[in-house]
């Protein structure tokens, strides 16, 4: 920030390059001023040096800023509680990191590409495309199911929704129990509420 600041400083001093308004005939390094153009050029100046420190690729370029904390790449929220330290980010993200070193990560959802330094919402999981992909595991009964939204063992993922595998064959009683989680009402396998 201060080698932009700088750089901008003297590249727009009134007189260097040029100077606005001209003072004589010269517009163009004429090496003199007035009042009114250093007035002009110092608006110029912060008008010019507003505009690139707002620009977040042209901060990271040049190593002006971090990322904000809580935020992806940013540093992780620190908090003693009852002598433990407590680390968090702002909603979607992680902390991850060991040692001093500690960097918030967004949480990956099912079907995005994962691995080092990459938290998911589930599972890495090695994909039949040879990458490592989220999944999400043990889905239970009448949730969404998809090709990364694994349902829970003994259950089937039917028409894009996990049913339980025995209730697909035929209904629940007393004598055909319901899969550990789930009770029999009015004949079907469901979750308690």
């Amino acid at each position: 920030m201060k080698f932009l600041a700088t750089i901008l400083f003297i590249v727009l001093s009134p007189g260097v390059l040029l100077t606005l308004p001209p003072v004589g005939k010269k517009l163009f390094a004429s090496g003199k001023t007035s009042l009114l153009a250093v007035l002009v050029h110092a608006v110029v100046f912060y008008i010019v040096l507003r505009c690139f420190t707002s620009m977040t690729a042209v901060r990271r370029l040049e190593g002006f800023a971090n990322p904000p904390q809580g935020t992806e790449g940013g540093t992780c929220f620190t908090k003693n509680v009852s002598g433990s330290i407590v680390r968090s980010c702002n909603t979607g993200h992680e902390c991850i990191g060991s040692g001093s070193s500690f960097k918030c990560s967004k949480v990956l959802v099912p079907g995005e590409e994962c691995g080092t330094n990459k938290v998911c919402k589930g599972s890495c999981i090695q994909h039949s495309d040879g990458k490592q992909r989220c999944f999400m595991t043990n889905i239970l009964p009448g949730n969404k199911c998809d090709a990364f939204n694994l349902c829970r063992s003994g259950l089937t993922c039917d028409g894009s929704t996990c049913k339980n595998s025995s209730s697909l064959a035929g209904p629940c009683d007393a004598s055909n129990a319901c899969p550990a989680g789930l009770v029999c009402v009015r004949g079907v396998c469901v979750l308690p509420e």
